[in-house]
């Protein structure tokens, strides 16, 4: 641990900790700014304030900090400081002194405080079982109709609140979080595509820009929709794509690459049905199934393909009606496997160029020896002259020349050639 490092407005680093300067601890938990620019900073020990490059006050055990591990801090309404412990609830801090102290003997949940979000009629406050609100006149609720226990944060847009916790995300409107309604909840989980965890412990936001950005086990994850203004939107696609254990991208047009030796591809889609209307679902591998699987629109399964053999295949992701007859909307993309050597047009061109060049060689050296092996017979010409006009041709040659003599008859008849000019010919070549 190396304390608190500081970045200003003209590029210096300050850094703070207990061998520099007169801070309660090298461990950091958390921080905020005061409207009068004042740094208020959360330690394992105590509370860090900090008034331009300096440690104006410190607030520890010593001070009546029952339990001293400071897990978040909020600016109140009257500019005092409200503090989170890991046990002892939540200190009101005015005029750098401990002035108040809310327990579960005032109606908190727990004593261990995650979050403190202040709101234009109070605090929420996130405990390590619950959520709860303070009204400004201190008044505190618990929110029993809240669905989850184990919940991390409270992040406000709007009228809009996202309550991240150990399942996924939940979505409410502000006045309904805080009068504990019982309407349903809009939830976000694997099955709306949020496939990794989010974290405990950190610090999210809502960006106007990016929208809202949340910290997970596999890094930042970026929320841009909003639903609540949008109720008859459908928002649908592949969310994930796993090939062989490790996660891929997909392109621009909507294309997932694999390696040659790709083994096992696996897919996963999802839809938000922010309308909460009764539609079905069909995911499915167009080249492999012609007639795919109706499913709800939130019980998708994934599509997994083991040692594609074709190079090219297309998934398709439809929304059809609640009969399963029609369908409302569409998306397909596209799997591309490069092509191993034997599968590339130019190879299977130069196959059939080689495969050609060998037939039109092995038919020149059969009729070559034919013609060698006729020409050692003196009377072939009188002979097949006298046999040509017969259906049979027989006589002394071997079996296969009377099968080739049989046909050459045939081609003559059939063509009515002239029997003097065929058997010119056939002397000249004897």
């Amino acid at each position: 641990y190396n304390g608190l490092v500081c970045y200003d407005q003209n590029g210096q680093i300050l850094q703070f900790n207990t061998e520099n300067s007169a801070v309660s601890s090298d461990r950091f938990r958390c921080m905020t700014e005061l409207s009068d620019r004042t740094l208020v900073a959360g330690t394992a020990d105590g509370i860090n304030i900090i008034r331009g490059d300096r440690i104006s006050q410190t607030l520890t055990a010593e001070d009546g900090l029952q339990n001293t591990q400071i897990l978040s801090l909020v600016e109140g309404e009257d500019g005092a400081i409200w503090a989170g412990s890991d046990g002892s609830g939540i200190y009101i801090i005015k005029d750098d002194k401990l002035e108040q102290t809310y327990t579960v003997e005032d109606g908190l949940s727990s004593n261990i405080i995650l979050r403190i979000v202040p709101h234009e009629d109070g605090y929420l406050v996130v405990t390590s079982n619950a959520l709860c609100h303070i009204d400004l006149d201190g008044k505190i609720r618990r929110l029993d109709n809240f669905p989850y226990f184990n919940n991390y944060d409270i992040i406000i847009e709007d009228e809009t609140a996202y309550i991240t916790c150990s399942a996924g995300m939940y979505e409410m409107e502000m006045s309904k979080l805080c009068a504990d309604s019982d309407e349903q909840i809009r939830f976000y989980g694997a099955g709306e595509g949020l496939f990794t965890g989010l974290t405990a412990n950190s610090w999210n936001e809502y960006s106007q820009e990016h929208g809202l950005l949340l910290c997970s086990n596999s890094g930042v994850i970026v929320y841009q929709g909003n639903p609540s203004k949008a109720e008859s939107e459908m928002k649908f696609g592949i969310v994930s794509a796993d090939c062989d254990g490790t996660k891929i991208s997909m392109d621009q047009d909507n294309t997932f690459l694999l390696a040659q030796d790709s083994k096992n591809l696996s897919l996963y889609a999802s839809v938000h049905n922010y309308g909460f209307t009764n539609v079905k679902v069909k995911f499915f591998v167009k080249e492999l199934e012609s007639n795919p699987k109706l499913c709800n629109w939130n019980e998708i399964e994934p599509i997994k393909l083991y040692k594609p053999e074709k190079s090219k295949y297309t998934v398709c992701l439809q929304i059809l009606d609640n009969s399963g007859q029609q369908v409302i909307q569409e998306k397909t993309y596209s799997v591309t496997r490069e092509m191993q050597d034997w599968e590339k047009p130019i190879f299977k061109t130069y196959l059939v160029i080689v495969v050609t060049e060998i037939i039109l060689f092995t038919i020149f050296s059969i009729v070559s020896m034919i013609c060698y092996k006729l020409s050692k017979h003196d009377f072939y010409v009188v002979f097949f002259c006298s046999f040509f006009n017969r259906n049979d041709v027989s006589g002394n040659f071997p079996a296969v020349y009377n099968h080739l003599l049989n046909a050459l008859a045939y081609v003559i008849r059939v063509c009515n050639l002239d029997v003097v000019h065929c058997a010119s010919v056939l002397t000249i070549s004897a």
